[in-house]
């Protein structure tokens, strides 16, 4: 159960990060004067890297058995 939580804890935050509909990112783009899809093109590598890192503490808690 613990590996399929860690999994859907990674995969709501690599999706709030950049989600449009996400009030808060709209709100902190809208403060900062910061186009959407601008953050995007910037986020995507970022966004690429934690889905590598969590993808390897995904496997990393299998081969453990976490539980």
């Amino acid at each position: 159960r613990q590996v399929a939580c860690l999994a859907y804890q990674l995969g709501a935050g690599f999706v709030d990060a950049i989600t449009p509909t996400s009030a808060s990112l709209i709100g902190v783009l809208g403060v900062a004067r910061i186009d959407w899809v601008k953050w995007a093109k910037f986020q995507i590598k970022m966004q690429g890297f934690l889905l590598g890192l969590g993808g390897i503490f995904v496997v990393i808690a299998v081969l453990i058995n976490l539980q």
